[in-house]
C-alpha cells in the first residue's frame, strides 16, 4: 500500500541519487565548499575534526577540491553514498601525459591523506575503549587513579618547565593542550598559572565534569584533533597517562604529530607507568585492561631524539623533583623495588618544521 510516508522516503532516495556536477562542486570556495562536499558526496553535515582536516589541507595547497572530493566519494562512506559526479570519472582519467605527470603528484598527496585519516581512525585510541562504557571507566578512574586533589599535588612537579617557558615568553601568551585530559587536574594547574590550555576528551563523563568547573575542553579522538590541528599551533603539549593506552605501532605517529603541532621551543611533557619499577612491570601496570604494553625510559628517550626532538629526556618522579632516570644505575634490587611507579618524558623543539 502506497503511504505519504513511504512516496517521502522513495522521493528522498531518488533525490539522494540525483547526479552531482563536479564543477558546480568545486564553484565555491573555503567552508563553504567543504560543507557542499560532504553534503552532496557523502549526503550529511561535515564533522568538525573533517571539516578542520581538509579546510587545513586545502588552505596549505597539500590538497585541491577535486582531491578531497575523490577521497570522499571513493571512500568506504562514499561508495557507500553511491553519488554519481558528472565530470568526476573525466577527471580521473584523462589523457596519457597526465597520467605520467600531474596525476602522480595527486596520488601521491592522495595517498598521504588517506594513510593519515587511516590512523586517525583508529578503533583503539586515547580513551576511547571498547571494554567500557563511558561512566564505568570513569568509575574505574575514580577507584584507581586516586583523588582529584593527589594527582593534582603530584602534577606540581611539572610546574618549573612551565614557569620557564612563561619567563622566555613574557610578551607571548602561552597556548597549552592536554591530550586525553580527564578529569582535568592539569588544566586546573594552568589556569591558574595564567597559561590558555585546552583539553582534549572523548569521555562524555568527564567533559560533563570539565564543562561545569569552567574548564575549556573539546570533544575529540587525540589523533583526529593532531591531524586537524596547524603546524607550530602550542608552546605545551601534555598527555598525562595515555600513551600506554595507545597500539604501539601509533606511538611513533603520535610523537611525531606532537612534535609538527609544537611552536619552536615548545614542550611537550608525558607521564606514564615506569617498568623499571618491579612491582608495576612485573604486575600493576595490568591492572588497567585498557593498557596496551609499557613503554621503557631509555626506548621513549631514544624515539624522541630520533624523530627529531631536539632535548628528549626522561626523568624518575622522585620527592626532591624530577631526576634524569640516568641518575639510576639498577645494579641492585633496591633500585628496582624504590624507583617511582611513574616517569615523565619531556621533548623540546627548538625550530619550526
Amino acid at each position: 500500500m502506497l503511504t505519504k510516508k513511504s512516496l517521502l522516503k522513495a522521493v528522498r532516495k531518488e533525490y539522494m541519487k540525483s547526479p552531482v556536477d563536479l564543477k558546480d562542486l568545486i564553484s565555491c570556495s573555503g567552508e563553504q565548499f567543504i560543507d557542499n562536499a560532504f553534503k552532496l558526496v557523502l549526503n550529511r553535515e561535515p564533522d568538525l575534526i573533517g571539516k578542520r582536516l581538509y579546510l587545513s589541507k586545502l588552505r596549505k595547497g597539500e590538497l585541491t577540491k577535486k582531491d578531497i572530493i575523490i577521497i570522499l566519494r571513493y571512500s568506504d562512506e562514499g561508495k557507500k553514498a553511491d553519488v554519481k559526479i558528472i565530470g568526476l570519472r573525466r577527471f580521473i582519467l584523462l589523457d596519457s601525459y597526465f597520467l605520467k605527470s600531474t596525476f602522480k603528484k595527486t596520488a601521491k598527496k592522495l595517498k598521504f591523506a588517506m594513510s593519515s585519516l587511516i590512523c586517525s581512525r583508529h578503533p583503539k585510541t586515547t580513551t576511547e575503549f571498547i571494554d567500557f562504557s563511558t561512566n564505568e571507566y570513569a568509575e574505574f578512574e575514580e577507584c584507581f587513579r586516586g583523588k582529584e586533589q593527589d594527582i593534582k599535588k603530584r602534577l606540581n612537579i611539572y610546574t618549573p618547565l612551565v614557569f620557564d617557558l612563561l619567563e622566555k615568553s613574557k610578551t607571548e601568551l602561552i597556548k597549552a593542550v592536554d591530550c586525553g585530559c580527564g578529569r582535568g587536574e592539569w588544566l586546573e594547574i594552568m589556569r591558574e598559572q595564567g597559561v590558555s590550555a585546552l583539553g582534549v576528551e572523548i569521555n562524555d563523563v568527564f567533559l560533563n565534569r570539565l564543562k561545569n568547573k569552567g574548564i575549556d575542553a573539546e570533544k575529540a579522538d587525540v589523533f583526529e584533533f593532531l591531524k586537524a590541528t596547524e603546524d607550530n599551533s602550542f608552546h605545551i603539549v601534555t598527555a598525562f597517562h595515555l600513551i600506554e593506552h595507545i597500539e604501539i605501532n601509533l606511538r611513533v605517529t603520535f610523537l611525531r604529530e606532537i612534535l609538527r603541532v609544537l611552536k619552536k621551543d615548545g614542550i611537550c611533557i608525558l607521564e606514564t607507568p615506569n617498568p623499571r619499577n618491579i612491582l608495576v612491570g612485573s604486575g600493576d601496570f595490568y591492572r588497567d585492561p585498557t593498557h596496551v604494553t609499557p613503554l621503557f625510559p631509555d626506548t621513549l628517550q631514544f624515539i624522541g631524539k630520533t624523530i627529531g626532538f631536539s632535548d628528549s629526556v626522561c626523568f624518575f618522579l622522585e620527592k626532591e623533583g624530577l631526576v634524569e632516570i640516568d641518575n639510576y644505575s639498577f645494579d641492585s634490587l633496591e633500585d628496582y623495588v624504590s624507583v617511582s611507579r611513574d616517569f615523565a618524558w619531556v621533548g623540546k623543539k627548538d625550530k619550526e618544521v
